[in-house]
This record gives structure tokens, sequence and C-alpha cells, in this order.
């Protein structure tokens, strides 16, 4: 309904239209943390997580006539990057004709490129909450011998590098 409110609404021109549809995409792929966190899901409860994938469509459809649109991509395209790679290149599937929507190249490209990013980023702060480092030399005095001070000092060193903990290559 939301694709077909934006898309018509591109095609003949109406604005309200569009911007009725806009508003509700963007209740849920907002910039407003508040607003982001209180959702129980990170897309509304009517669509299946892959639709994401249509909302950065229809964003890039309308963005060029519609300058509100592109408000609505970071968060659209962070919830493409927790469909991981398979999903992003997957695709969205058509219930209709079983047609398949993908992302434009230059999107699908982000969000894969995305996708370690977030995952160290993910990393670093659980990390950190365990390990508060307030610098890189915060560590240095815990190596005064104990097993708490050891683990310490190795959580610090994750944190630090997280890469450690969840880069992407196996070894």
């Amino acid at each position: 309904m939301i694709s077909a409110a934006i898309r018509l609404g591109h095609k003949y021109q109406m604005s309200k239209l569009v911007a009725h549809a806009v508003g509700y995409l963007k209740t849920y792929y907002t910039d407003d943390l508040n607003i982001w966190t209180a959702h129980k899901l990170y897309f509304p409860e009517a669509f299946d997580e892959n639709n994401v994938i249509g909302v950065v469509n229809l964003a890039r459809l309308a963005a060029p006539i519609y300058p509100t649109v592109p408000a609505v991509l970071p968060a659209a395209m962070a919830v493409c990057a927790t469909l991981g790679p398979s999903g992003v290149l997957d695709g969205l599937a058509s219930d209709e004709d079983g047609t398949v929507e993908h992302l434009a190249e230059d999107d699908a490209r982000r969000v894969l490129d995305a996708i370690p990013r977030l995952m160290l980023a993910t990393a670093s702060g659980v990390l950190r909450a365990f390990a508060p480092c307030a610098a890189p030399v915060g560590c240095a005095g815990l190596a005064m011998g104990g097993c708490g001070a050891g683990a310490r000092a190795l959580l610090c060193a994750y944190a630090r590098d997280p890469r450690l903990v969840a880069g992407v290559h196996p070894f």
C-alpha cells in the first residue's frame, strides 16, 4: 500500500499522497533516536524485514521531487545491513508476480561495505561497556598481576581493536 501510494503519487504528481506515505515511513525510518528506539522492530509490523529494500528504492525514486524523502535513507540503509550479505543480494521478492526487487548497485555496495564496520562498532561498544578504557593508555596499569587485571587488560585490548573479536576474516 505504501509502495503504491508513493509510486502513483510520484507518477501523477500527487504530492499530498506521497507526503502522507513518506510520513508513515518516517515514523520508522527516522533520524530521531528516541523515536527509533521506541519501536520494538526496525520496520513496521505490517512489513517483512526485507521490505526495507523497497523503502530505499522508493526513497531514491521520490527524492528528486520530494526533498524530505532522503531523511529515511540512513535508517533504512542501516536496517538493510541487518539483512546480512545474502539478504541484501537476494532482494525483495514480490508476492504478486514473483519479481525480485534489488537495491541499486551503489546502494548495495554501501550496505555491504557497512556491515563489517557496524559489526566492529557493535563489538567495540560491548567490550567498552565491560572494560571501560578512556584512552589506549588507560589499560597500562592493569598488568599488576591477578586474573582480574589480566582479563581486564585483554578486554581493553579488544575494545581498542575490535577486529580481534568481530573481524570478518576467520583467521
